[in-house]
């Protein structure tokens, strides 16, 4: 549809689209279009452009990630004339991503280092070796993933990463899919988050492991989660994480521990006695 619309020629390296506009990179330059192919704004940066990604906003009021040569990372909105630094690297970018709520940066460079800074205060957070690409998860805010060596990595929190096998490179994590692009061919690989789930749960960080778990685990993921909630007394996911599955037995025994813990006047070390013995 659109090359139909705009009869002209237009070159460029790189290409990202928003709601209204085109946007063209070539070497130093960043070009905006409208759809009917006029030029509408156009900025110009201080080094060779490696990598721009749009990363939403209003319509027409997009920003876009662009990482550089030199090693900056601007963020640019459509609508503005000024290109923001966020950071700047000692060596070329790769790829760059924006968390959920826009508060973390993780940037891939071209010593394939992955690395997170908070985007308020400019500090390093974390780094991880052997990355070619990088994305953060859509519905989580504290979940990345990275491909590399034939590997992709997924790093929930301050948890070590997860691993398996992946050829390519990640464009996209929403949930438990994962994008891939290999070649020419675009594909979705699910991902466990049992791995996580399992190890906040050792930490008794029940509520993590709850709000991780709702990013897709399987039915036993779910009875483990209540069953360790409910022998700790985190009695309110223990509840959440029995109802997902319909375990209406454990359902019924968390009313009646909750009815005796407030006629107790929270004296649990019965409570824990009663959850046992069932």
């Amino acid at each position: 549809e659109l090359h139909g619309r705009i009869n002209q020629k237009l070159e460029c390296s790189l290409l990202c689209v928003t709601s209204a506009n085109l946007i063209l990179c070539q070497d130093r330059r960043l070009t905006s279009y409208d759809f009917a192919g006029t030029k509408r704004r156009e900025w110009a940066v201080d080094s060779v452009i490696r990598y721009i990604k749009v990363v939403g906003g209003l319509n027409e009021r997009e920003a876009l990630l662009v990482g550089l040569k030199n090693g900056a990372v601007l963020k640019i909105f459509v609508d503005n004339a000024f290109p923001i630094q966020l950071v700047k690297l000692t060596v070329p970018i790769r790829c760059l991503d924006l968390s959920a709520s826009r508060a973390k940066l993780a940037v891939v460079d071209d010593s394939a280092n992955c690395l997170v800074y908070s985007v308020k205060t400019k500090e390093l957070l974390f780094q991880e070796p052997g990355a070619n690409a990088v994305a953060w998860n859509s519905d989580h805010e504290d979940i990345l993933c990275y491909s590399g060596n034939g590997l992709l990595s997924i790093k929930t929190g301050t948890l070590p990463p997860y691993q398996q096998k992946l050829q390519g490179f990640v464009v996209g994590f929403k949930g438990n899919k994962v994008f891939c692009l290999h070649y020419s061919t675009m594909s979705t690989v699910d991902v466990p988050h049992s791995h996580a789930v399992h190890r906040y749960v050792e930490r008794k960080q029940f509520q993590d492991a709850y709000r991780i778990a709702c990013l897709g685990v399987t039915e036993e993921d779910w009875k483990m989660l209540g069953m360790a909630a409910m022998q700790s007394l985190a009695l309110e996911v223990a509840r959440k994480a029995f109802i997902r599955i319909r375990e209406v037995k454990y359902v019924e025994l968390l009313n009646r521990v909750e009815l005796d813990r407030r006629v107790s006047g929270g004296d649990d070390s019965f409570l824990l006695g009663d959850i046992l013995a069932f």
